[in-house]
Formats: C-alpha cells, structure tokens, sequence
C-alpha cells in the first residue's frame, strides 16, 4: 500500500496517493514513513489538517527527528496554526540548527507571523508565493 502510495504521489496524484498512504497507516500506524508521506501528500492537495495529524503522528514516533518536526511546522503554516507552526521549527531548529530547510521554514513562519496574512493552502502555492515575497 506504501508502495502505490508512493507510485501515485510521484505521478502527482495527491488525492490517490493519500487514500492509499491511509491505508497504510491504518495497517502500521508506528512506521513513521507512512505518516510523514501522508502529510506530505495531504500538504500537496491543501488538507492541511489531515497533514498536522499525520506529522504530528510522525513525530510522537520519532520525537528526535529534527525533520520531523521541521514538517510539522510546515504543516501546520498551511493549516494556518502560525502560533504552533513557530514552535514545531523551534524545536526542529534545536535539534539541527544547520538544516537549511528548517531554517528556511522558520522564515516562512516568521513572514506570515510578522504580515498577519494567511498562508496558501498547498505546499504548489507556498513555494509560488514565497518566490515572491521572501525577502533576502
């Protein structure tokens, strides 16, 4: 089920991969690959609540995992959660201060902290708007 996930998530369909990333879930719930290709799905088609279940999820399993926690934030930044979304990077960022991913969505964060505009909804329209808007 991972596997058809992962075929439909490459050929870009987001809702068919995380019907079956679901499923896959439903039967490993403690694989935390499962959860964050889920979240990473649902971020792609604009659930971002479903992303936060998933992500979170993720990190309960692995609660050391600095990526983890980094796709939490981002899931949560489009889910709108801004005030969440600055403490999951938090702790990303103290687990790996170097990982310029985290850092990256900590700017992100901190944009739509500071504008109070809300952000897109899917992971397509973040990185077109934050092309856009980031600042140097």
């Amino acid at each position: 089920m991972w596997l058809v996930g992962k075929v439909h998530q490459r050929l870009g369909d987001g809702a068919a991969a995380l019907s079956w990333l679901e499923r896959a879930y439903q039967v490993n719930p403690s694989q935390p690959d499962v959860a964050r290709e889920a979240s990473l799905c649902a971020m792609d088609i604009g659930r971002g609540d479903t992303a936060v279940v998933y992500a979170h999820r993720a990190t309960q399993i692995e609660p050391e995992s600095a990526g983890l926690h980094a796709n939490l934030a981002l899931a949560y930044v489009l889910a709108g959660r801004i005030d969440e979304a600055q403490r999951s990077i938090e702790r990303a960022l103290a687990a790996d201060a170097s990982d310029t991913i985290s850092q990256t969505i900590r700017a992100i964060i901190q944009h739509f902290a500071t504008n109070g505009r809300a952000p897109p909804k899917t992971t397509a329209e973040l990185q077109n708007y934050w092309r856009k808007n980031r600042t140097a």
